[in-house]
């Protein structure tokens, strides 16, 4: 275990749990960005903030990836016997090797491991909030369905005649 290795293996995934953070970060960020936009009903803003969103979770799941690869890389250069150590091995190992290498590699992790429980939360206020505007949306469209196949309404003229309007039509085109 020549420290001359260890050091860039552990340095490369500390760099990389850093990413996560501010990937989370950024993510979290859109996440209210997006309720915001759902509040002022801005569909336009929804849009744009549905796509970011979608990057910014591939750029995660690349950066988790990543940081996967260089535990393994870490793992070996440490002269583990398991190919996927798990990260509590890790730091347990790398603690033995460098004592305080182990513990900024263990603090990374926690970083990474509260945002990810923080984005979580949000992205589930996210969910319950388009969750809602989806129920409500379908509730004010069979409203309006209800209310345009209403039989027994009639209009009344100037003259003062009742006239039963046009004929029964949709406000939901079913036909699509």
């Amino acid at each position: 275990m020549p420290p001359n290795r260890i050091t860039p293996a552990a340095d490369a995934l500390i760099d990389t749990l850093d990413a996560e953070v501010e990937a989370l970060n950024t993510l979290e960020a859109l996440y209210d960005q997006q309720i915001k936009a759902i509040r002022a009903n801005n569909l336009d803003a929804i849009d744009e903030r549905t796509m970011e969103i979608q990057v910014q979770t591939a750029t995660l799941q690349d950066l988790g990836e990543r940081s996967e690869r260089q535990a393994r890389l870490l793992g070996r250069v440490l002269g583990m016997d398991t190919d996927e150590p798990s990260l509590e091995e890790l730091v347990r190992a790398l603690r033995e090797a460098d004592p305080a290498l182990g513990e900024t590699v263990a603090q990374a992790q926690t970083t990474v491991a509260e945002r990810a429980q923080s984005v979580n939360q949000r992205r589930e206020t996210l969910r319950l909030a388009l969750q809602y505007a989806a129920d409500l949306n379908h509730e004010l469209l069979v409203t309006m369905q209800e209310a345009a196949s209403d039989t027994d309404g009639q209009t009344y003229t100037a003259e003062g005649q009742s006239d039963p309007g046009t004929p029964d039509r949709s406000f939901v085109d079913t036909v699509g």
